[in-house]
């Protein structure tokens, strides 16, 4: 208790900064998102609002916090979570079968299909009794001291009735159990409560779930105020990316705040994982390629490679495009954050970074996205196909949506933006429109 009593007297200095293009709507919100997208600033930004006396703020990933809960639940939570790191080829551990079983798309399905398969499995093999026994016994520690973690927030705000709005910053479910804050959640009578997390299969009766995505290139230069001109502004976001904290980063600085950034919250194994994803930015996706390309390098199983696939969607750090109307196809991947290449490798591909940042602008949109043999992104319901053609002359640009007209018709596509860097131009054919645009227009057209 004293310990909550110290956050509330000692919370950090907030300021109202940039709005972003989405907010928090409601007094109970859920905002996830990947690493370094702005949702602790969007937090933030709410109770910049609001008189100190009548707020309690926790940054549940805060030290000083897991030092005064060292007898609760972020003790014991992460250093299991260390513990699984520390073997790599135990991490995540999930059965072939619920791996073949479901398909990447279904994520939510492919977590509860496959805990589901190993603890069947588990259950049958008697050689690893002892150990489930441990698992499980850690599991309803875990529990216990999750729930008396949020039960002594709970008597902290019926002692404090001035209190009427509470933060919960960068929650966990690898810290905390789920049913605990679930049940603590339904408890309260409170005029704001909302909740931060990288989790985007975090779900509570009554909260509304905001996603909060990377920077746009519109929220981009509204942040930056190092660039006044187009060209430098439309330089500076490809190189600098679109990391919320990134604009307010000395641009030499960026690489290895973005680096600490992974080692700080993925272990070794999952970076290497990373990695090799790089090679299916834009293209179809193989887990099992990634697998096969590991495994003469590190000790590694298939179910490790599986596994932290799954976790790295599950946190919105990669996202997967299915092929329309043909859902059983492969995927092709894109990152959240379109920079991802060069923080991992020297390596370059412009016209697939190109093609992750349009991704990232699409998302914004907030509308289903697939791609197509014809076109790299296709959105129905706005009726409109986006070819990523950065370089190329609109004359020849429009050789290829003559080509391409009588799928455009079948598909009911109305309007083709082909985005290139700099080109321009327009032609229209039986009532479908070919727009050239350059980046910056496409992407402050939203």
């Amino acid at each position: 208790m004293n310990d909550l009593k110290f956050f509330y007297e000692n919370p950090p200095e907030f300021m109202g900064l940039i709005p972003r293009k989405r907010g928090i709507d409601s007094p109970k919100t859920i905002i996830y998102g990947v690493l370094n997208s702005g949702k602790s600033a969007v937090l933030k930004n709410e109770i910049s609002e609001l008189k100190k006396d009548e707020i309690l703020y926790l940054n549940l990933a805060d030290l000083r916090l897991e030092e005064a809960a060292a007898n609760d639940a972020i003790f014991v939570a992460r250093n299991s979570a260390d513990n699984i790191k520390a073997s790599e080829a135990n991490e995540y551990e999930i059965s072939r079968e619920a791996i073949l079983g479901a398909g990447i798309s279904g994520t939510g399905e492919f977590y509860r299909t496959a805990i589901k398969n190993t603890d069947t499995k588990n259950t049958k093999n008697a050689s690893t009794g002892s150990s489930n026994n441990i698992k499980n016994a850690e599991f309803y520690g875990a529990k216990s001291r999750s729930e008396n973690f949020f039960r002594e927030i709970k008597e902290f705000l019926v002692a404090n009735k001035q209190i009427s709005s509470l933060f919960l910053d960068n929650f966990s479910s690898a810290d905390f159990e789920i049913s605990s804050l679930q049940s603590f959640a339904e408890g309260l009578n409170l005029k704001r409560f909302i909740i931060s997390t990288r989790d985007k299969e975090l779900i509570l009766p009554g909260f509304e779930r905001l996603e909060l995505l990377p920077l746009s290139f519109e929220e981009f230069i509204a942040f930056d105020k190092r660039h006044n001109e187009i060209n430098s502004m439309i330089s500076a976001f490809l190189a600098q990316g679109g990391g919320a904290k990134n604009p307010f980063i000395a641009p030499a600085e960026i690489l290895e705040f973005e680096q600490r950034l992974l080692t700080g919250n993925f272990s070794r194994t999952e970076i290497l994982i990373l990695k090799e994803c790089l090679s299916f930015v834009h293209a179809a996706f193989s887990a099992n390629k990634i697998y096969t390309a590991l495994k003469p390098r590190i000790k590694i199983s298939k179910d490790a490679v599986y596994g932290t696939i799954a976790k790295l969607e599950r946190e919105n750090f990669i996202r997967f495009l299915s092929k329309a109307g043909e859902p059983t196809r492969a995927k092709k991947l894109y990152f959240s954050h379109f920079n991802m290449r060069e923080i991992l490798t020297s390596k370059k591909d412009f016209t697939k970074k190109f093609a992750n940042v349009l991704f990232c602008e699409l998302l914004g949109l907030n509308t289903p996205i697939f791609y197509t043999k014809e076109l790299d992104f296709y959105l129905p319901a706005l009726k409109m196909g986006v070819l990523v053609i950065p370089f190329s002359d609109a004359d020849i640009i429009f050789l290829k949506f003559r080509k391409i007209l009588s799928a455009l018709k079948r598909l009911g596509i109305t309007s083709l933006k082909v985005v290139s860097m700099a080109n321009s131009g327009r032609l229209e054919i039986e009532g479908i429109r070919c727009d050239v645009v350059p980046f910056h227009e496409f992407a402050l057209s939203f």
